[in-house]
């Protein structure tokens, strides 16, 4: 994972975007709630702000216009183990794509951004945003409240924003969890990535007072970045 915060390099101050009543539990009791990875590919819950129809998922593909099946690429004829039961070798596979998912294993987020812009808070539908001013130590708070019966990783990585398609020859290095669709990435997403102990999972309410220290409701929040 791409970790965007370590010892030696401090994390940037990270916002999160609530509803006013969620915002106001958060800073005064420390009550938060963790989505799922998968969750967020549920067009009846979220909105196109949130929505992410192919998160946690990345893809390799080869596509050559013709070829017999025996001069296909070793990538192309994996993809095809099992589909025929007769030989392929002389076989013409014509405009074909050849396509192999990568797919992250359900896992919790607690989502923030390193972004203050009411920009933001409208794309999300909110209307309050808390200041999370050491985000390391929030962070940490939270893995520490969720308790290692539940979780057994955490990983706080900054959101990547890539194509998720890429050829079998220039596939991307990026976990398929902290990978975007570039058309979200004015949202400067720094996602803490919770592994669970067991499956299935679904979306889980905290109350975890040690949080609080780090926050601060906003009072105003510029119209365009504040940084």
């Amino acid at each position: 994972m791409r970790v965007v915060s370590t010892e030696s390099r401090p994390m940037p101050t990270i916002y999160k975007y609530l509803p006013k009543v969620h915002a106001e539990s958060l800073v005064q009791r420390g009550e938060i709630q963790l989505g799922t990875l998968h969750k967020f590919r549920d067009e009846e819950q979220y909105r196109a702000g949130i929505l992410d129809k192919e998160e946690g998922r990345k893809y390799r593909y080869d596509a050559p216009p013709v070829s017999r099946g025996s001069d296909l690429s070793e990538f192309a004829k994996g993809t095809l183990q099992g589909m025929f039961q007769r030989d392929i070798s002389g076989a013409i596979f014509a405009q074909c794509v050849f396509e192999e998912v990568e797919e992250s294993p359900n896992c919790w987020l607690y989502c923030t951004s390193t972004r203050l812009s009411g920009t933001l808070l409208a794309d999300f539908e909110c209307d309050a945003c808390v200041e999370v001013s050491n985000g390391r130590m929030f962070y940490r708070a939270v893995f520490g409240g969720l308790g290692a019966d539940l979780v057994s990783r955490m990983d706080v990585v900054e959101c990547v924003y890539d194509e998720r398609w890429r050829h079998y020859l220039n596939p991307t290095t990026i976990p398929a969890a902290a990978l975007k669709d570039p058309v979200h990435a004015h949202q400067r997403e720094v996602r803490g990535i919770f592994t669970p102990r067991r499956q299935p999972i679904g979306i889980i309410q905290r109350t975890i007072p040690e949080v609080r220290q780090y926050c601060r409701l906003l009072e105003t929040i510029p119209d365009d970045d504040a940084h």
